[in-house]
C-alpha cells in the first residue's frame, strides 16, 4: 500500500482545519500553518511526481498553487505587523515615521484578511477543494 495519497490527503485535511481561525484571524499562525502545509504538500507532489498519476499532478499542482496565492499578501503583512516592535527598536529616532506607516501596514492587513475569509467562504474556494480533495483519493 503507497501511503503518499493518504499523507497528503491528511495534510489537506489539517490544512482545512485551520481555514476557521484564520478566517476569524485568531493568529497569524493560523495562515502559516496553512501556507506551510499546502507547500509542503505541494513539493512533495513534484518531488515525488513519478510516483502519482500525471492527470492528478495537473490537477493538484494549479489548484494547490492558486490555494496559497490567495494568502500571499496576508502573510506578507502578517510578518511585518508580528514584528512591529522590533522596527521601532531598531529606529527609536524614527518612531513617529514608523508608527504611522505601521499603522497604514495594520489597516491593509485588515482589509487583506476580510478578503481572504471572503475567498475562504467562496464557492470558488470550495471548488478548488473539491478538485484537490478529488484528486487525492483518486491516487489512492
Amino acid at each position: 500500500c503507497f501511503v503518499l495519497p493518504d499523507f497528503l490527503a491528511r495534510e489537506f485535511e489539517y490544512a482545512r482545519s485551520l481555514e476557521q481561525g484564520i478566517m476569524d484571524n485568531l493568529h497569524p499562525e493560523f495562515t502559516h500553518q496553512y501556507r506551510v502545509t499546502l507547500r509542503r504538500m505541494r513539493s512533495l507532489c513534484v518531488l515525488l511526481s513519478e510516483v502519482i498519476p500525471c492527470f492528478e499532478l495537473a490537477i493538484l499542482k494549479p489548484h494547490l498553487k492558486t490555494l496559497m496565492k490567495q494568502t500571499n499578501l496576508l502573510r506578507d503583512l502578517d510578518v511585518f505587523t508580528l514584528d512591529t516592535n522590533q522596527y521601532l527598536a531598531m529606529l527609536p529616532e524614527q518612531h513617529s515615521s514608523l508608527t504611522r506607516i505601521f499603522a497604514d501596514i495594520d489597516a491593509m492587513k485588515n482589509a487583506e484578511q476580510v478578503r481572504v475569509a471572503s475567498w475562504l467562504a467562496s464557492l470558488a474556494y470550495q471548488t478548488h477543494c473539491a478538485m484537490v480533495r478529488n484528486s487525492l483519493e483518486r491516487t489512492k
